[in-house]
């Protein structure tokens, strides 16, 4: 990749699905932009069915929009959509907890005959 700019920064792209991590450090213009950066990297070819409009980004930590302006040493984050929602998955263990604690408070069968 050559780039006009003498100024180059070092950026970081990770993401991370459920069987493997996609981990790329390049060099960039200082002048780049996040959602620039994404697509120079070639992120997008090697998972042809991620959208770029349609994913959520952050810089450490922090969700950013496609036109910030990348600063050196910078991590950029691809999140990946959630597969169960957290509120229903809470939900569904705190019921599973409470119907296990009613089951261990029920007195057996044969204690109570005699």
């Amino acid at each position: 990749m050559t780039f006009k700019s003498s100024n180059l920064i070092q950026i970081r792209i990770v993401f991370c699905d459920q069987d493997s991590c996609w981990d790329r450090t390049m060099s960039y213009p200082d002048s780049i932009t996040l959602g620039m950066a994404i697509v120079q990297s070639g992120f997008l070819n090697d998972y042809p069915g991620f959208s770029i409009n349609d994913g959520k980004f952050g810089v450490f930590g922090s969700i950013k929009p496609l036109d910030t302006v990348m600063q050196d040493n910078d991590r950029i984050e691809i999140y990946r959509p959630l597969i169960y929602d957290p509120k229903t998955s809470r939900r569904r263990r705190a019921i599973h907890r409470q119907k296990a604690r009613n089951i261990k408070k029920k007195v057996p069968i044969s204690d109570r005959t005699q």
